[in-house]
């Protein structure tokens, strides 16, 4: 507003002035004072906003730092209430196994007292103290227990992977990595042993050893049949997710499929929208480089004629394509492509693949 009415306010006077003395009296003439003077009020008044709003974005930034204080606080107040709370939980488990030495519940109370020191070592690094690690310990040393006294313990794979988690939560890979194996190799009906698979797999992954990899995906697939749990099509759904890039960094390509379909099926449950995104997103691009890679035409047009992937079929498609096109194989993109744009004639790829194919027919000169 202030903008407004100086600017119009100097309107005024040099309309004033380009109308001529002959209508002005000589003292209504504006003197080039008079302008500079409105110039100069407006530059401080420029400089008075820079500053009003420098000032308002500090006070800003200290309310939002002031909040996020407040926040952090509470947060370390409820963390640090939550560890009395376990601490005097843990007192009585001790208590317990000091009065109860041959107790038959024995090796379920040093499980439940592990599972709380890992509890309190969670808090206490959060608070970012120390301590944290000493109570880890203790708790892996009661795990180590049970493990030797107690190997027919029924939730003997619970405590594995326990005592493997808190391991890797220290850094401790290796060591985690041996309980992993040892979980892996037990042929119980629980879901840990699957993801001691799963945790070996990923191991090999980030090694490049992809076959590895593939070889404990696989086997923890054909572990899941056997597991009762009540999230199990997601469980599925993230071992095939693994699954398919092993398998595409392997070279196997009808797993790679197999697998990716999985993933592209109708009402799967995938987590959160975002999840559902991005993994939607790398089995499209997966099955459509394996397409590629295979450059096997009958393989190709049957995975893209298959009615089940019917929803991704053209985007399936325009990844094979624009790699053919890319690599400058344009004779697969001509007896690919037509027959793309015949079953996908309402594809929202449709503009690009059009794009591809058109290029390689004036590349090919037809």
């Amino acid at each position: 507003m202030a903008r407004l009415i100086i600017t119009t306010a100097m309107v005024l006077v040099w309309s004033g002035f380009a109308l001529g003395q002959s209508r002005l009296h000589p003292e209504d003439i504006p003197s080039p004072e008079a302008a500079n003077a409105f110039k100069s009020y407006w530059k401080a008044f420029e400089a008075y906003e820079e500053k009003m709003t420098r000032e308002a974005n500090r006070k800003h930034r200290q309310s939002v730092s002031a909040l996020h204080q407040r926040f952090k606080d509470k947060s370390n107040r409820l963390t640090a209430d939550q560890i009395r709370i376990l601490e005097r939980a843990a007192e009585k488990y001790r208590g317990h196994l000091r009065s109860h030495v041959d107790a038959t519940n024995r090796p379920f109370v040093m499980l439940n007292y592990a599972q709380i020191q890992n509890l309190i070592g969670d808090h206490q690094v959060e608070l970012g103290k120390t301590e944290g690690s000493f109570a880890k310990t203790e708790a892996i040393a009661m795990l180590q227990e049970i493990e030797k006294t107690y190997p027919d313990f029924i939730h003997i794979e619970e405590t594995m992977y326990l005592h493997a988690i808190i391991l890797e939560s220290l850094d401790r890979g290796d060591e985690a990595r041996n309980i992993w194996l040892d979980l892996s190799k037990r042929s119980g009906q629980t879901i840990y042993g699957v993801h001691a698979r799963l945790a070996l797999g990923d191991y090999f992954f980030n090694l490049d050893q992809a076959d590895k990899a593939l070889r404990y995906y696989r086997s923890a697939l054909v572990a899941m049949s056997n597991v009762s749990v009540a999230n199990k099509e997601f469980e599925e759904l993230r071992l095939h997710y693994r699954v398919a890039w092993a398998a595409y960094r392997s070279a196997e390509i009808n797993q790679v499929v197999t697998s990716g379909k999985k993933l592209l099926q109708p009402g799967v449950n995938l987590g959160s929208a975002v999840e559902y995104s991005n993994i939607t997103t790398d089995a499209i691009e997966l099955i459509g480089n394996a397409l590629f890679e295979n450059n096997d035409y009958n393989f190709t047009m049957k995975t893209l004629e298959d009615r089940s992937l019917n929803r991704y079929g053209a985007a399936i498609a325009y990844q094979t394509l624009n790699r053919y096109s890319a690599n400058e194989i344009h004779s697969e993109v001509l007896k690919v492509g037509p027959k793309v744009l015949k079953k996908f004639p309402l594809a929202k790829e449709l503009p690009e693949i059009v794009q591809i194919v058109a290029q390689s027919y004036d590349v090919s000169g037809r």
